[in-house]
């Protein structure tokens, strides 16, 4: 009975470093994106008071240009939704210009983003090759498209994407490639996918109300100027609400994380009960034997062999426990696949670590039964008998 319950203490533990180092590497992980000092900031108005896309269009490049020009803001940019929103939300067909006509619908659906020309500065997401947006890049200007590193090798896996054309398949309209973004993790956590990047003014669209903001120190201690820069632009446009990058990124971490605190807490607990187990056990052993363990000791013994002698038993039981406990620690990990990232279902290091702390916590649970074992009085021993 100890034996299984060193096994499912071990199963136990190594599903839990399983999730805790899966929330490492999600936590340390590169972004593509710095999101430390950006804020997603939502705005609304009264339909009366913005009713055409081009009054609202304008009164979203006063805002920006408001917001830039507070102290302490770095850049602003307007966004088309809010992170971790998933690959199938604001998605689009484009295919290279170079494709037949016949071929250009079977190229998948890809992710698309309207933005600012700053939003490569807000965000601080590097641009492998090319450029980023500039003011000039208009409505007057020739159409031009900043790609993900995913989409530029999806769709030109040979060539460099810079200068190439593709087209958007729903009117066939031709862009240019003006620069290769670094792939990011902000329509997903977990992943990166293809995106495509429109200057928003080139494109049939209009605000919707959401601009990201880099301020070089906090967002409330700037919140208040953003406000007051809201109302001078128009009086009628509300702040209604803002968030950190850092605090919307708390929500797809707080799975893993809640997954790894409490697989951690059953596995702490597993742990004590078989420690438990295992001290009483041994316990147990040295009362009943103790007439044999003063017949070794009265026949030269010492109280260190007798010792060893109980933590030789102790560690045969855990040994035991532990062998079934790493077959089922294999086979868990491979059920709890689907929840990892950056770590295999067969991780050595989790193993390890569990191995370790189950050989730790019964070489503990033993010591105490050893030492009496080890300062059993021989005479007594035999007198008691």
């Amino acid at each position: 009975m100890v034996a299984s319950q060193m096994a499912l203490a071990l199963v136990l533990v190594a599903s839990a470093a399983l999730l805790v180092r899966t929330f490492q590497q999600l936590a340390s992980m590169d972004l593509g994106y710095a999101p430390e000092h950006v804020s997603l900031i939502w705005f609304t108005a009264p339909k009366s008071d913005l009713s055409t896309p081009a009054r609202i269009d304008d009164a979203g490049k006063r805002l920006v240009a408001r917001i830039e020009a507070i102290p302490g803001v770095i850049a602003a940019t307007p966004v088309e939704n809010a992170p971790f929103k998933g690959q199938s939300f604001y998605i689009m067909k484009v295919a290279p210009s170079t494709a037949p006509a016949s071929d250009r619908d079977h190229y998948p659906f890809v992710p698309f983003e309207f933005v600012g020309p700053n939003y490569f500065k807000t965000f601080e997401i590097p641009i492998r090759r090319g450029r980023a947006f500039q003011a000039s890049d208009n409505k007057e200007a020739p159409r031009v498209v900043v790609i993900s590193e995913t989409l530029a090798r999806r769709l030109w896996p040979t060539e460099d994407a810079v200068g190439k054309q593709l087209i958007r398949t729903n009117d066939n309209s031709p862009w240019t490639v003006i620069g290769v973004a670094s792939d990011t993790h902000f329509r997903e956590l977990r992943n990166t996918g293809p995106v495509v990047y429109f200057e928003s003014e080139q494109v049939e669209s209009f605000w919707n109300g959401n601009l990201a903001v880099r301020t070089a120190g906090s967002l409330a201690a700037t919140l208040p100027a953003i406000r007051a820069a809201t109302h001078e632009t128009d009086p009628n446009l509300v702040l209604w609400k803002a968030e950190t990058m850092d605090r919307l990124l708390e929500e797809p971490m707080a799975q893993p994380r809640l997954s790894a605190l409490l697989l951690l807490s059953i596995g702490f607990f597993a742990l004590l009960l078989s420690a438990i187990g295992l001290y009483g056990v041994m316990s147990a052993v040295v009362r009943q034997q103790t007439h044999s363990i003063g017949v070794r000791m009265a026949l030269g013994a010492t109280p260190r062999e007798i010792g060893r002698i109980v933590l030789d038993d102790a560690m045969r039981v855990v040994g035991i426990g532990g062998i079934v406990g790493v077959i089922g620690a294999l086979v868990a990990g491979r059920l709890l696949a689907s929840q990892l990232f950056g770590v295999r279902p067969v991780d050595p290091i989790s193993l390890a670590l569990a191995a370790t702390v189950l050989v730790s916590v019964g070489a503990i649970a033993a010591l105490l039964p050893a030492v009496r074992a080890a300062h059993i009085d021989p005479v007594r021993a035999l007198r008691a008998e």
